[in-house]
C-alpha cells in the first residue's frame, strides 16, 4: 500500500475512535468515577492498539506471504486480549457496574474502527 494510502487508513482509523469517543463522552461525564475510569480504560485498551494495528495492516497490505495475515492476527489477538484484560480488572476492582463501564467504552472504540476498517479493505479491494 502506498504512502499516502497507508497515511489514510491511519487517520481514518484514528479519528472513527475520536467519533467513538464523542459518543462515549457524555454518558461517562455522568457516571461515577470507578465507571467512567473503566469506560476510559477500555476505550483506550482498543483504541490504541486498533490504530497501531492499522499502522501494520497498511504497510503489510499487498505484500507477498503471509504478512497481513499475520498483522490482522496479531493486531486483533492483541485487541481482545487487553479489551478482556480491562473487563476482569474493572470486575475485580470495582464491582459489575464498572464492567458495564469497561463494555461500554471497549464498544465505543471497535465498533466504529471496525466499520471503518472493513469498508476500507472492502473498498481497496474492488478498486483495487
Amino acid at each position: 500500500m502506498t504512502g499516502g494510502r497507508a497515511t489514510r487508513l491511519v487517520s481514518g482509523v484514528a479519528l472513527s475512535a475520536v467519533a467513538g469517543a464523542a459518543v462515549l463522552a457524555p454518558w461517562a461525564a455522568g457516571a461515577s468515577d470507578p465507571v467512567r475510569l473503566s469506560a476510559v480504560a477500555g476505550f483506550a485498551a482498543v483504541a490504541l492498539p486498533t490504530v497501531g494495528g492499522a499502522a501494520w495492516l497498511a504497510r503489510a497490505h499487498g505484500r507477498s506471504g503471509h504478512r497481513f495475515l499475520l498483522a490482522l492476527g496479531v493486531s486483533m489477538t492483541g485487541r481482545m486480549l487487553l479489551a478482556f484484560t480491562t473487563l476482569l480488572l474493572a470486575g475485580v476492582r470495582f464491582g459489575p457496574a464498572a464492567v458495564a463501564g469497561a463494555a461500554l467504552g471497549i464498544a465505543a472504540a471497535f465498533v466504529p474502527t471496525m466499520i471503518y476498517e472493513a469498508a476500507w479493505f472492502a473498498r481497496l479491494e474492488t478498486r483495487g
